[in-house]
Parts: C-alpha cells; structure tokens; sequence
C-alpha cells in the first residue's frame, strides 16, 4: 500500500513542500512546488518537472534563486506562467534501478506527478507538461522523455551529458557517475539490443514515440568538457539528419551561475502558443 503524507499541507503561496513514503524507495521522498505570483488553484497552468543535477535537491531550485528568477520573469512578462514540480533525485540518475532498489521514475509518474496535477489544476497532459533538467537531470529528462513518452511533450536538457554514440554503442559513462555509483545495479548488464533502442542518436531519429516530442540542447561554452563535447555532436548528428530541434550554447559554465540566465529560453520553448 503507498502512504502519502502531508497532501493536506499545500497552501496557495510560491512554494510547497512535502514528502511521499511508497514501496518503490526505501524512503519517504521530498518534492517542491513553484507555483507563480498570484496564483490560485482556479488558475489551470502548464506544468514543468525539473529534475536537478547530482549533488542537489528538490530545495536546490529555490537555494538558487530559481523561484525568484521565475517571479522577476513572469511578473515582467518575459516568461508564461506555469507550474514547477522539483522531486528528490539524490544521485540515484532518475533511473529505475536494475536491481529494483530505487525505483525514481515509478516514484515521479505515478505517484507525484497524479497528485500534483490534480491538486494544482495543472492543463491536460501530455499537451502541457514538460520536461526540463540540469547535469545529472539533463541525462535524466532525455530518459524520461523516451520512457514516458506519453505523458510530456517537450523536453530541455541543460548541461546535460548525451549518452550514447552515433554508431550506436553505449560509451563510458561519464567520470562523475562512475566514481559515486556502481553502474551495474542501476542498469543492468549493457549487453543486447535494449541499450541500442535506448541510445538517444537511435531513439531521437528512430523511435516513432518520440517524433513528435520538441527537443531542446542547453550547454556552456566553457561547460565540463564531455557534456560540450557530446552536445555539439548530437547536435550536428541531429542537423545532418534533419531532426527538428532548438540548440542553445551559452556563455558560462556548469555551474547554477550559468544555468539560470537560460531558464527564459528554456520555459519559452517548453511552454509553447498551445499551452
């Protein structure tokens, strides 16, 4: 049976907080609410899940100002309103682990995402829900967008690292995720034709679940160096096979410094004239 806790706790301000205890972690898992200035539950907005990088929360998001920058931006009509859901990856790659021990992605869509979109009015799926994730959550929302397809219609990857090769292998995974974590337990064994499918340069021009989702690249010029490697190569595999898609390279790093100035451009391709 899922336990969840604290529904009654929501309240029409900027943020909300609260926790959810289910068979699929070994824990009660904490999400945020951004909801914009002035809003009231009468109000049906678009929604956006942003997953965040390794290494932060879901507090991360107002930590860093993102809050605010949305107020600044919506209030000066730069930005369209909408609602942010911010769950707590850890550093578990917002994956569904092989070994069945985490189970993110199960967590997120059929346990937050249902809860928030009824008790925050949230305009139907997948027409207006998007998907938008920095490093770590960059990774994580190109996943999301493959196995959850149905339920989200564009997606931006900030800073995030392409995984995967134009031949249609798997490479190494980044440095960062090999150190904290054993591949193995989150994946499985790599071997077979599954991970072929799951390779965004397969998936992105052969998947007909996903030729309809928008896809957006984010990345610094002076970002770590396989995320800018990897980006500007699916890039260019994406223009040369005439896959639509918005490409963005900002000046800066891999660092929330640099991320934010791009939220702007990142909301307004999500949240496109239809929603």
């Amino acid at each position: 049976m899922l336990l969840i806790q604290g529904c009654a706790s929501f309240q029409p301000t900027d943020l909300h907080y609260d926790s959810v205890k289910t068979e699929g972690m070994p824990f009660a898992v904490e999400y945020g609410v951004y909801t914009p200035p002035g809003w009231t539950k009468e109000e049906s907005l678009p929604m956006i899940l942003f997953l965040h990088g390794g290494g932060d929360s879901h507090v991360s998001f107002e930590e860093h100002g993102g809050n605010d920058y949305f107020d600044e931006q919506i209030t000066a009509g730069n930005m369209p309103r909408v609602i942010l859901v911010s769950p707590n990856g850890r550093f578990g790659l917002w994956e569904n682990w092989a070994n069945g021990r985490r189970l993110y992605r199960d967590w997120i869509q059929q346990q937050i995402l249902p809860e928030v979109i009824e008790q925050f009015n949230v305009k139907q799926c997948p027409d207006h829900c998007h998907l938008m994730g920095i490093s770590m959550g960059g990774f994580g929302v190109m996943r999301f967008a493959y196995f959850a397809n149905d339920q989200f219609s564009s997606v931006s990857a900030i800073s995030g690292p392409i995984v995967g090769k134009e031949d249609g292998s798997t490479p190494k995974s980044p440095i960062w995720i090999r150190m904290f974590l054993r591949m193995e337990r989150i994946f499985g064994d790599k071997d077979g034709d599954r991970y072929a499918r799951e390779n965004p340069y397969n998936a992105w021009l052969n998947d007909p679940n996903l030729a309809d989702m928008r896809l957006q690249l984010v990345w610094g010029d002076n970002d770590s160096k396989g995320v800018k490697r990897s980006n500007r190569a699916f890039h260019e595999f994406l223009k040369r096979n005439n896959r639509p898609h918005d490409a963005y390279e900002y000046v800066g790093n891999h660092k929330w410094v640099s991320w934010k100035p791009t939220f702007n451009r990142v909301v307004n391709f999500l949240v496109d004239a239809k929603s």
